[in-house]
């Protein structure tokens, strides 16, 4: 090293303190600006290669690389320059600046053509702005998203209400269908009780064509005003019961008896209503209490408020009395092999209710069939109540079963008019209407006079 420093003052040059005249302050000053310049252009390369190593998105090629170099080129001739003012080694200083000029020039040649991509950068103004325009754009897609999500939910929802509408409708044909070959199944027994009632009561064939065929008239006119869905039902509680059963009060005089309030019945009421007294009729001349020579059937309705809702609720109750020795052998028999629960009492307890968002409970006493078929007022003299499960729509002996609210108790599907659509009430459209039994020829108000004069 001392060699060295001999060859360069063996050049004849002299160091630059002695330009200086080794004054201290001087020495001092220039030899800590230049210090400090190195330092400082050596941790600028350190920063600019640690921003190029955290964002390898900025494609500027190798112009990072030369501007690293070219500011490491300017920290070594400051570094040099404190050398010279104690050894005059000015040809290496000469060499730092040759290479600090000539990578500076290529760092400027590389940089003008990059000039206007740098200037066609967005400004942070720019930049905020469009964050702006964007934030605003994805609020509004999110707000149109969510549009599309409840649309969807509501239209989900009411798919799934049209298609719980559809499996009611299955199963309110399956009923019909099942109701049809059940009163086909039936008929014959009616038609044979009502021929053996007449026939007791008659002396001679006239009296028993006439009488039977007035009877006959008013069985088939009851069952053709439950299936016609026209308006041919009456509106009364006390009026739809005689009409349902005149042939029967009329063939068993003394056993039916009759008691309620005034009452108005909506259509689809009077029609569900008029199904229920059917089939009871039917299954009273077939096993009950019309099949027994002393048996009664009081039939009663009443309107109560209930508890502990204290809504206003209707109630139709019929009871079947059967004589002692009725009683006895229906005591022999094991009622439920001998045929007495079947479709009629599936339609009595689970379709009629759950039509009008009631419940029903059927018991098979010993002293005879015991039916209570509970509504809401709402759903029996408003309008026609809808077809969904009400959780009041119990099966018999299902206890506790509470009633459905008042407002989820009529609310009709709207897919068309309910008493002739038969996709809202398909106990009318599948049904063909029954044609007109009575003969051309006889008077009508004779007929009525003959069909109520028991």
């Amino acid at each position: 090293m001392q060699s060295l420093f001999t060859f360069f003052q063996d050049l004849g040059y002299m160091a630059h303190g002695m330009c200086l005249l080794w004054q201290p302050w001087l020495i001092a000053l220039f030899m800590g600006s230049d210090l400090l310049i190195f330092a400082a252009y050596s941790l600028i390369p350190l920063a600019m290669l640690r921003v190029l190593r955290a964002r390898p998105d900025i494609a500027l090629g190798g112009l990072p690389r030369m501007f690293v170099a070219f500011i490491l080129l300017c920290g070594l001739t400051h570094l040099v320059a404190v050398v010279t003012l104690w050894i005059p080694i000015y040809e290496v200083q000469g060499v730092f600046k040759l290479a600090t000029a000539l990578v500076s020039m290529a760092t400027v040649a590389a940089l003008f053509p990059l000039v206007p991509r740098i200037i066609a950068l967005p400004s942070p103004a720019v930049l905020t702005e469009a964050n702006d325009r964007l934030t605003r754009e994805i609020a509004a897609h999110e707000d149109t998203l969510d549009q599309l999500r409840q649309s969807r939910r509501r239209l989900e929802d009411k798919v799934a209400e049209r298609t719980q509408a559809l499996e009611r409708t299955n199963e309110e044909l399956n009923i019909v269908l099942r109701e049809a070959g059940n009163r086909a199944g039936n008929l014959k027994t009616l038609m044979e009780a009502l021929a053996h009632r007449t026939a007791r009561e008659t002396s001679g064939p006239e009296t028993f064509t006439r009488l039977f065929k007035s009877r006959l008239t008013a069985v088939v006119e009851a069952s053709d005003a439950l299936t016609r869905g026209d308006g041919s039902l009456p509106d009364c509680m006390r009026d739809l019961a005689e009409t349902q059963l005149s042939a029967y009060i009329a063939a068993y005089p003394g056993h039916i008896r009759l008691s309620g309030e005034t009452r108005k019945l909506s259509p689809v009421a009077a029609r569900q209503i008029g199904l229920a007294l059917n089939e009871l009729v039917t299954n009273a001349v077939k096993h009950g209490a019309l099949r027994d020579a002393e048996g009664t059937i009081q039939l009663h309705w009443s309107s109560y408020r209930g508890w502990p809702e204290e809504d206003q609720r209707f109630q139709i109750n019929w009871t079947e009395t059967l004589s002692p020795a009725a009683q006895r052998a229906l005591a022999r028999r094991d009622m439920l092999q001998d045929g007495r629960v079947g479709f009629g009492t599936h339609v009595l307890s689970l379709s009629v209710p759950r039509r009008l968002n009631g419940r029903a409970d059927i018991d098979f006493l010993p002293e005879g069939l015991s039916y209570a078929l509970d509504l809401p007022l709402d759903c029996v003299t408003g309008d026609p109540c809808g077809q969904g499960d009400p959780a009041g729509a119990a099966p018999s002996g299902s206890p506790g079963a509470a009633p459905p609210s008042a407002a989820a108790a009529c609310a009709e599907p709207s897919f068309g008019d309910p008493l002739t659509d038969p996709l809202t009430d398909p106990l009318l459209g599948p049904l063909p209407a029954l044609p007109d039994r009575r003969d051309a020829t006889e008077d009508p108000a004779e007929v009525e006079r003959e069909r109520r004069s028991a």
